[in-house]
């Protein structure tokens, strides 16, 4: 492997780089109301299919790296790439036979040397002698990157170096006690180094594995705030403990989580065998253990190697979020599809997305072959050195993006009316039709803006992935869900954390909501607000609504603003000594049987049914119901009510919710326990007024005055109800004792059998 081929070692860098309505109902009593909103369709169009490559060489002055010179041999090449100005971007320092040059990256793949205070690594004569030999990691864990090169010496010996970055954009080689690899002795040559980095222990910081010539030792990373610290570790705190030789050389060794497990695993090769020889180790919940050539992911993955090198590279090349590989085997450039689970699956043809011929060769080997977003686009490029065509020049192989037309919602797109069912779930919201005439395009986020935020009635949202515009929930595929607040929606809402591919088949991306019915709004409708509210990989908008545009701003997802009318008249609730009395008027109601009273404490709770009351039937008089809570329960500071109106075709809707907040307790006070005699377990509530500036317990004392348990230590205020075993206690009477500062309330507690 080359852990220099990337900023981080545990993740390849692109894996760090993020990188028809339904049916309508028309309700004329109380209690239920059409909630329209809209319907967000993301329909792929059918294209005929077209060349899957999606990488190609760029040459001349579309090569960002064209007359930048960087010397190198066919094991390794003399540039490192890494965001070393720490601007969110890959720069370059390369070695061009006689000096070191830093070449800073605007962000959109345009290189341009920079001397003096703008280098980061100006005053440094000699930062790196090779990549191969040398490691870019966040060794002090400050959020930056420093250099570790490998000093070679001569005679097969030489010293790791600390090239610190200081303060995100300035370097600075420490020597001595200041330098955390001082006195680690490691072996290696002109091209190599026989040590690697990575997060061998899964704390967060990399840690190092050295050989010195006669025995590999394991140094762990034990950087604090103080600056970075090694020390060796052995016996069973070395994860590598019992493996004679865990890895070849910095160059023929992988250090990648190739499972999906979030812990590094190492491939190695030797040079010698057949082109699937590996040596792969794997993270187990004692260390690391050697697999056999057979049961590891890479036991299919044929690359050429030598004692010096490996031609593989790994990135997310076709954008699924997970590994890839790419290598080289006798003489043919072969691409290995990865699942982020651990399987890598050969790929030709135009399944691959190196498809065509423009993109071949697109690596020689791993220490002189960068993966990484050189042009800013947030996906891996492949920029290596080629001494058979070029001993001082760069190739590049650039990933190239497909052309996407946009047409909204709005009467001047596919003129989408939204039109949704109350109380029910899944319901559409709004239309974006996108279509593409190559695939390699990748989904992976999505902001719908709400023009009427504050709505009630919305209390979960979906993203699905269908091959059609209709939502079929139990074939469509759930990429993403949302819970909001039922009684105000949000002011948008945001689905991520998914990696849906585009085919070049039509396809949608559907957005559904569960309505509760009963808001009172008018006006609403969902936008695709900016183009950062769209995040797709491998793709650009090419056009909106069938005019050449590159940006948009306030697509529409339906053709109109939708109001959501309300027939009950009032319904709110209040507290009384007798609990809660909730009123509720109508205006007219039409084959209503009544209302079924529900309440939820918490907003993650089902609804409870408290009881039923009858309703008028059909009557074109306002009419007024009544309902007392009488059972609130005891903790609750507040609680949320709403009425399932039934129909006598048995439909049902729901109002609003509404919150009735209980007023907090005035006074200490401890209630007698139930039940009273207890057998098994006991139900205590007690209340403590807000601000009491003083420490509150409650105790359970014998009749002698001992103390046997404490209930409850450092009470806070307000209502609290619990339940006490008495598994334990004596048969007999027992005092409970709630102390708030001078106060004390006491009751009385049977224990039986």
């Amino acid at each position: 492997m080359n852990p220099i081929s990337r900023v981080s070692q545990i993740r390849d860098p692109m894996l760090l780089t993020h990188l028809a309505g339904r049916s309508f109902r028309f309700f004329r009593f109380q209690g239920r109301s059409l909630f329209f909103i809209g319907l967000l369709v993301v329909g792929f169009l059918a294209f005929p299919r077209l060349a899957q490559a999606q990488y190609a060489e760029q040459t001349g002055s579309d090569n960002p790296f064209d007359g930048l010179s960087a010397t190198s041999t066919p094991a390794a090449v003399d540039a490192l790439a890494g965001d070393f100005d720490t601007d969110g971007d890959v720069d370059l320092l390369a070695y061009d036979g006689s000096s070191e040059l830093f070449f800073a990256n605007d962000g959109s793949g345009t290189f341009s040397a920079t001397t003096g205070s703008g280098n980061p690594f100006n005053g440094i004569v000699q930062t790196f002698g090779t990549r191969g030999r040398t490691f870019l990691r966040d060794v002090d864990s400050d959020g930056d990157l420093d250099v570790v090169p490998f000093d070679y010496t001569g005679s097969g010996t030489g010293t790791l170096g600390f090239v610190e970055n200081t303060d995100g954009s300035t370097y600075a080689r420490r020597t001595g006690t200041d330098n955390p690899f001082d006195g680690i002795a490691v072996s290696g040559n002109q091209s190599t180094v026989d040590a690697i980095m990575g997060d061998f222990d899964n704390d967060g910081d990399p840690d190092l594995l050295a050989y010195d010539g006669s025995s590999t030792h394991y140094y762990q990373n034990d950087t604090s705030g103080s600056g970075a610290s090694f020390s060796e570790t052995t016996g069973g705190a070395n994860p590598f403990d019992g493996i004679s030789q865990p890895f070849w050389t910095n160059t023929t060794t992988l250090v990648r989580d190739f499972d999906g497990d979030n812990v590094v695993e190492l491939a190695s090769r030797d040079g010698t065998g057949d082109a699937t020889n590996w040596t792969y180790l794997d993270d187990t919940d004692t260390g690391y253990a050697v697999q056999s050539d057979d049961s590891h992911p890479l036991s299919d993955v044929a690359a050429d190697a030598t004692a010096k090198s490996v031609a593989l590279v790994t990135g997310d090349f076709d954008l699924d979020g997970a590994l890839d590989l790419i290598t080289y085997h006798d003489g043919t450039q072969r691409y290995y599809d990865g699942d982020g689970a651990g399987s890598f699956v050969e790929e030709t043809g135009s399944s691959t997305p190196f498809d065509g011929g423009a993109a071949v060769p697109a690596l020689r080997v791993g220490a002189n072959t960068f993966s990484q977003d050189m042009d800013g686009d947030a996906d891996p490029d492949l920029t290596f050195s080629d001494v058979e065509a070029d001993a001082n020049g760069l190739r590049f192989v650039q990933r190239t993006n497909a052309t996407l037309a946009l047409t909204d919602g709005s009467s001047s797109g596919v003129d989408f009316t939204a039109e949704v069912s109350p109380g029910t779930s899944n319901n559409a919201i709004g239309v974006l039709r996108l279509s593409a005439g190559q695939t390699g395009a990748t989904i992976n986020e999505i902001t719908v803006t709400n023009q009427a935020p504050g709505v009630a009635g919305i209390s979960a949202a979906r993203l699905f992935w269908s091959k059609d515009l209709d939502l079929d929930v139990g074939a469509d595929t759930e990429l993403d869900a949302q819970t909001t607040d039922a009684d105000s929606a949000p002011a948008s809402i945001t689905f991520a954390g998914f990696h849906q591919s585009v085919p070049p088949t039509a396809h949608a991306l559907i957005v559904a909501i569960d309505v509760e019915t009963g808001a009172s709004a008018s006006g609403v409708r969902f936008e695709l607000a900016q183009p950062e509210d769209l995040s797709i990989l491998g793709a650009q908008v090419g056009s909106v609504n069938g005019n050449d545009k590159t940006s948009f701003s306030g697509l529409p997802l339906s053709n109109g603003s939708t109001d959501l009318p309300v027939e009950m008249a009032s319904f709110e609730g209040t507290t009384t000594k007798a609990g809660v009395q909730l009123q509720w008027q109508t205006t007219s109601e039409a084959e209503n049987v009544g209302f079924r009273v529900q309440r939820r404490e918490r907003k993650v709770e089902a609804w409870t049914d408290l009881g039923f009351v009858d309703g008028r039937g059909t009557t074109s008089k306002p009419q007024h119901y009544r309902f007392t809570d009488r059972e609130v329960p005891y903790a609750t500071d507040s609680v949320r009510y709403r009425l399932e109106q039934v129909g006598t075709d048995g439909t049902t809707s729901y109002t609003a919710p509404v919150v009735v907040a209980r007023e907090g307790p005035k006074q200490v006070r401890l209630v007698g326990t139930y039940p009273n005699p207890v057998r098994e377990r006991a139900i205590i509530r007690y209340a403590v007024p807000q601000k009491r500036a003083t420490t509150v317990t409650l105790q359970l004392f014998d009749v002698m005055g001992r103390r046997v348990r404490t209930v409850a230590g450092e009470v806070e205020d307000g209502r609290h109800e619990l339940v006490m075993d008495v598994d334990g206690l004596s048969i007999g009477v027992y005092v409970l004792r709630l102390r708030a500062g001078h106060e004390v309330k006491t009751r009385k507690m049977t224990v039986m059998r």
